[in-house]
């Protein structure tokens, strides 16, 4: 997928497992994308990006199983925790014993 490496496209291309290449026009964008390159799961490049790079880019994304690999991994993480009751189940138990609230403020 080519995306500007906001996050909500960023997150929607992991949840589906799909290799990335994020091409960042500002704002949270650059280190959504520098992530996204850290993780394994895509490239990315300067907006300034010529034409021949970004195909070079997209080329490797589709020859490099390891890009499509990780970001099955990924999104199979993602779609795993996103399904997790772990957080509703420890905040009833310190609703049901008390537990003081330094806890919580951890």
């Amino acid at each position: 997928m080519i995306n500007h490496g906001g996050h909500g496209i960023v997150t929607k291309a992991i949840a589906a497992g799909l290799p990335q290449l994020a091409i960042p026009l500002g704002r949270d964008q650059p280190n959504n994308a520098a992530r996204v390159h850290a993780a394994g799961a895509g490239l990315r490049l300067k907006k300034n990006a010529t034409p021949a790079t970004i195909s070079t880019a997209v080329r490797r994304l589709l020859d490099e199983p390891a890009f499509r690999t990780r970001a099955e991994q990924l999104g199979l993480q993602l779609r795993t925790d996103a399904c997790s009751n772990t957080a509703i189940t420890e905040l009833e138990h310190l609703a049901r014993h008390g537990k003081d609230q330094s806890a919580i403020n951890r």
